[in-house]
């Protein structure tokens, strides 16, 4: 087997286990409460469909679902599913990409990545926030 296809195997691999390790640890944190799926999706305000693709190990829930769940349940979203601050998001209405990285255990500093077309006044603006920063030495996050 080619090595790029081995690799392509072992990600799509490790991802539909993180898919079931979620699953479990979303049916877990469920258990504890009493919960159904059902009750789940009312308090989150999603439908049972979605909760149930997710304890199946389907797929992974968007990030504002994913905020919902954990809501739901009392807990940080980073305990649901370590490493979501990683995940890259569509922005609503563009095909760009957004992602945003805790670095410090204090929440303090992120690491910030995206594309987008924007406006000039927005491209200013961002400049400006970012030349405002106080964050002591970003370029070392990278």
């Amino acid at each position: 087997m080619p090595q790029s296809q081995l690799f392509a195997s072992s990600t799509a691999a490790s991802r539909a286990e993180a898919k079931n390790q979620f699953g479990r640890t979303l049916q877990r944190y469920m258990a504890e409460k009493g919960w159904n799926q059902s009750v789940l999706a009312r308090r989150a305000g999603l439908g049972r469909d979605a909760i149930s693709t997710y304890v199946r190990g389907i797929s992974f829930p968007e990030p504002h679902n994913l905020h919902k769940i954990a809501v739901a349940l009392g807990l940080e979203i980073e305990t649901l599913l370590p490493g979501a601050s990683t995940m890259a998001v569509a922005v609503p209405g563009d095909v760009s990409a957004f992602e945003m990285r805790q670095l410090d255990s204090a929440g303090e500093r992120f690491l910030i990545h995206f594309r987008r077309i924007v406006g000039k006044d927005t491209a200013a603006e961002i400049m400006r926030l970012l030349a405002n920063d106080d964050t002591d030495d970003p370029s070392a996050a990278t």
